[in-house]
């Protein structure tokens, strides 16, 4: 059995690289053989293989929920085919979402089997180029607030890991 730990986001956009920073974090730990880690930036549909050949898939990315700075989600991938979802952040117009990666996923008949680990973010700057630092934090990094629950995250990923194998 396969596990694939995927981590979404544009690390020039501070906040939303979250997903690319825990797994990189991840990538120090001792993880069991059977689990894959992936950074999966802003790759969209590239992602698709990834994804339709996990047996269990554990997707990490910064989620736009009108909620809390820090507000850390787990969102069950079945669940979302059975509603609308949450939006996820996108950098781009031009980008897929990994919930359109996702859909995808479902128009080819491929049951995507996993959950969404989800933060909301503090702040997303506009663009990367511009000079951008607020409360203390510079462009690509993450803000403290959202850096502080990278532990917590980390904790729900290797409970999502150990449950699964």
């Amino acid at each position: 059995m396969k596990i694939t730990i995927l981590g979404i986001g544009n690390i020039l956009y501070g906040d939303e690289g979250f997903g690319v920073r825990v797994v990189e974090e991840l990538k120090n730990m001792g993880l069991p053989e059977d689990v894959e880690l992936i950074e999966g930036g802003t790759d969209g549909a590239k992602l698709l293989p990834v994804i339709t050949q996990a047996d269990y898939l554990i997707i990490i990315d910064a989620i736009s929920a009108d909620d809390e700075a820090g507000a850390i989600f787990r969102i069950p991938i079945e669940e979302l085919r059975q509603r609308q979802g949450l939006p996820i952040i996108k950098t781009s117009l031009h980008q897929m979402s990994i919930m359109d990666v996702l859909s995808m996923a479902n128009v080819l008949d491929r049951q995507v089997r996993g959950v969404i680990i989800g933060i909301q973010p503090k702040e997303i700057p506009l663009h990367p180029s511009l000079p951008h630092e607020v409360g203390g934090w510079s462009r690509g990094n993450l803000s403290p607030e959202i850096e502080a629950r990278v532990p917590e995250v980390i904790d729900l990923i290797m409970k999502e890991v150990h449950s699964y194998a």
